[in-house]
Order: structure tokens, then C-alpha cells, then sequence
């Protein structure tokens, strides 16, 4: 009698307790961008008229329980860049990837002064601004930096017969402009410029344009603008593969490796390309130009708290070279590119929101002619050692941001031609360092008063103050 009574309460908790729990489920899956299959985040997803709702995260996946689950149930996808879309109930818990089409509006160009409050105060910059993310060029078939950049209307983009292309802006020089890859000055010490091939796009995450002179926070060679380049260390995906064939005999491939690890996140790619092209007035196959390139990028980031931003340790590695051969005029020109890079970001101990960055920067270039008994050839090593540290400080509606900027460069410039009776052989070094200060004051009403610097004392609610010397 008792062992009936017990399988009896017994299969009476178990109908019970599949009835509770028949009253929620879980839809789960991942938003992507309908043309590029791009992961979309911070999709807003809920059940049509119930407070039930999620977010998507970063790559576009996402989790909703639904309480009393009802197969009229409607589950909308909703996101200001896409078109809203509406998915049954029954459907949604059977499609892993939602697709959502991108909404076009179309507006006149504009340019905007960013005078508003940014959310770190080195972002706030009284210059014009211009960011460019990954989905904007990746699909587009530009082929590195250089080539994406040439479409905004106040860049200008000198590229020469080897492929090499730098960047003027508003007018300027192209040694007046300061190029960054994630923080870190990577400039030629010898013209002050640099090759904007050498930048595959498809390991970037965005580009940001600084269109005016920015010397407070990045010293000198700032005049004109920034092209500030931010490397991609998270991704959606665990391995893509990817194959370009173009005119003139073009093309590339890569290879995109990602893989996260509870808070350790690794990345590997590498690409790889070459161009092929005939001279018109010319009936000999072997009088062409070839450019070739390759880029090798890795990189593993350890976040120490659930918060990305807050806390991480990042070491990064870039190799980019390019070789290009004039088989006519036995011309060539090849460059190599390597940045090696340690950073972190967050808080050590009662200090908080601290910026510590080293790096080790090497631009080589290599350029080499000869013509019957004649011959030239430059060959340019740059070697660069760095090391930036940074404080932000914010007390009620003040901000401080400390800095200090150290940098040692190594040059050797070697020229050797059969037309003169004496070569070129000279090496010199550089140190370059110096402190910044910047403070801001957010006013009542929710704006913040544009930037002023020290030289202008009438409007002195924000001040910036930098001091920087070289050896």
C-alpha cells in the first residue's frame, strides 16, 4: 500500500512539475545584417504586446523567456538601422539566424562639429569627426586603408606608381597629418608620413577621421588631422575564409581565425594579394608592374571583469609588407611594417581609470634601381620604442585628463648611387616627450562649452595645457 502511495505522489510531481515548467521556454538565436551576414547588436527583441524583451549583444546573438508561452505569439525585431520585422512564435524557435534588411534614408552630406559631450574626454575634440565602421568598407571591395579613405570629400589620397599612398586632409601636407594604430603613433621618423596600403581593413574595426590640429594630446605632426586606426579583437565568428579576384589580373584571399575562451579572447588572420599589370605601348609580356602585399595580424585581449571597457590587458602584433617591381624601367620599391603592442586599461588598486601603452614600431623601406651600367638604391630603417600613460579623473561636473608621452626613435638612412663618387650613410636618434593636461567643465544644462586652449584666457572654462620636447 505504501509503495503505491508513493509512485502515486511520485508521477504526480512529475506531471506537476512538467506543467510548470511547460510554461516557459527559451527562443534563442542570432541577429545578422541581411546583405553582409554581419552580426547586429543592441537589437531590441520582445513579444508584441507583453513586457517581455531582451537585447542582442555585441555579435547579434540574444536569449528571451517567454513565461506562458502562446503560439499566436508575435516576436518582433526591432533596430533603428533595419526595417522591423515580425516572426511567429513557432518560427522563431526554429530559426538559429534572424535576418533583418537594412533601412536607407536618404541625406545630404554633412559635416558636424562635435562640441557635444563625448563619453571619454579624449574623444571630445572641438574638430570635425569622421568614423567609419567595419560594415561600411568591408562589403564595398576597397582594397586597404587608402583606398576607403579617398571617398571622403576633404581627404585627398597621393598614391604613385608603386601602390603607396598617403593622406593629405583639408588641403595640408601629408606630413602634417598623424597616423594612429590603436593609440600608438606609427608616422615615418624620416618624412614624418605614412603608406596607407600597408593597413588591410579587413582587420579593423573602425577608422576615425580628425579633420584639424590636435598636438595637445597627440604632439607634434598633428597639424592638419588624425587618422586614428582601431584594430578588431572581438568577432562573431570562429574561422572565415575569404577570396577577391579583380581586374588586372588582381586579387586576394584571407584566412580570419577567432576564438574566445571564457575571458580570453584570441585572433589570428593573415591576407594576402597581388596585382599584375601590362604596359599598353608595349608588345614584350615581360615589361609589367606587380605589386604584391601580405598582412599578418594577431592579438589576444583578458578582460578581468564582466565589463570590456573597464579592465583588459591587450597584446597585439601587426606585419604588413609590400613589394612592388617595375620589370620595364628594373625599378623596385618594397616596405615592411611590424608593430608590437602592450596595453591596459582599467583600474590598479585605489588608482582607477588608468591607460598604460608600450610598443615597439619598425617601418623599413627599401627602394632599388638599375638601367645598363647604372644603378640607385635607398634603403630607410626606422626603429621606434614607446611608452604613453594616462589618467582620467572626474569630480562631480569636472574632468582632468593627465598624461605623459615618451618616445625614442633609431634612424638609418643609407643611399647609394653609381652616379656619385660618395655614398649616403647616416644614423641619428630621437627622444621625443612630454606632459599633457586637460580639464573640462560639463555645464547645468547638459552641454559642455567648447574646447579653449591655454593661449586664450577670456573663456577659460575649458582648458587644455601640453608641454612637449625632443632631443
Amino acid at each position: 500500500m505504501k509503495i503505491i502511495r508513493f509512485s502515486f505522489l511520485l508521477s504526480m510531481f512529475f506531471s506537476i512539475s512538467s506543467l510548470i515548467f511547460a510554461q516557459e521556454i527559451t527562443v534563442s538565436g542570432k541577429v545578422r545584417d541581411k546583405n553582409t551576414y554581419a552580426g547586429i547588436p543592441s537589437v531590441n527583441i520582445f513579444v508584441k504586446g507583453r513586457q517581455i524583451g531582451t537585447v542582442s549583444d555585441f555579435s547579434g546573438k540574444f536569449f528571451l523567456k517567454i513565461l506562458k508561452p502562446n503560439p499566436d505569439m508575435i516576436i518582433v525585431f526591432q533596430h533603428v538601422a533595419y526595417d522591423v520585422l515580425e516572426v511567429p512564435l513557432d518560427s522563431a524557435k526554429t530559426l538559429h539566424n534572424i535576418y533583418l534588411q537594412p533601412r536607407v534614408i536618404p541625406l545630404k552630406g554633412l559635416t558636424i562639429e562635435a562640441l557635444g559631450m563625448a563619453p571619454e574626454i579624449k574623444k571630445d575634440l572641438p574638430q570635425s569627426i569622421s568614423v567609419a565602421k567595419s560594415r561600411d568598407f568591408q562589403t564595398r571591395g576597397f582594397t586597404d586603408a587608402g583606398d576607403f579613405l579617398s571617398t571622403d570629400h576633404s581627404v585627398q589620397i597621393d598614391e604613385r606608381m608603386s601602390g603607396k599612398k598617403t593622406i593629405a586632409i583639408r588641403g595640408g601636407n601629408p606630413d602634417e597629418v598623424l597616423v594612429v594604430y590603436n593609440g600608438i603613433r606609427i608616422n615615418s621618423s624620416f618624412d614624418n608620413v605614412f603608406d596607407l596600403s600597408l593597413i588591410d581593413l579587413q582587420d579593423l574595426d573602425r577608422l576615425e577621421i580628425i579633420k584639424g590640429s590636435s598636438t595637445v594630446l597627440y604632439g607634434p605632426g598633428a597639424l592638419s588631422g588624425i587618422v586614428s586606426i582601431v584594430p578588431k579583437v572581438y568577432s562573431d565568428y570562429n574561422i572565415r575564409f575569404q577570396q577577391r579576384i579583380g581586374t588586372y589580373r588582381s586579387g586576394n584571399w584571407g584566412l580570419h581565425l577567432y576564438k574566445d575562451i571564457d575571458r580570453l579572447h584570441v585572433m589570428y588572420s593573415f591576407t594576402k594579394g597581388a596585382t599584375k599589370r601590362v604596359f599598353s605601348n608595349t608588345i614584350n609580356t615581360n615589361e609589367f608592374l606587380q605589386n604584391r602585399a601580405s598582412h599578418h595580424t594577431a592579438s589576444l585581449v583578458y578582460n578581468f571583469s564582466e565589463n570590456r571597457d573597464k579592465n583588459s590587458l591587450t597584446v597585439m602584433y601587426l606585419r604588413s609588407s609590400l613589394d612592388y617591381n617595375n620589370h620595364r624601367d628594373m625599378e623596385n620599391l618594397s616596405d615592411l611594417n611590424r608593430v608590437v603592442l602592450l596595453k591596459y586599461k582599467g583600474d590598479i588598486g585605489f588608482l582607477r581609470n588608468l591607460d598604460f601603452s608600450g610598443s615597439y614600431h619598425q617601418l623599413d623601406e627599401k627602394q632599388g634601381f638599375s638601367a645598363v651600367s647604372q644603378s640607385f638604391s635607398k634603403k630607410i630603417y626606422d626603429d621606434v620604442f614607446s611608452f604613453n600613460a594616462g589618467k582620467c579623473i572626474v569630480l562631480k561636473r569636472m574632468e582632468f585628463l593627465l598624461g605623459y608621452q615618451f618616445e625614442n626613435s633609431k634612424l638609418k638612412f643609407r643611399q647609394y648611387s653609381t652616379f656619385a663618387t660618395h655614398g649616403i650613410d647616416i644614423q641619428f636618434n630621437q627622444i621625443h616627450k612630454g606632459f599633457f593636461a586637460i580639464s573640462k567643465y560639463h555645464a547645468p544644462s547638459g552641454y559642455d562649452l567648447s574646447l579653449i586652449h591655454i593661449s586664450e584666457p577670456t573663456r577659460p572654462l575649458y582648458i587644455s595645457y601640453a608641454v612637449f620636447c625632443l632631443k
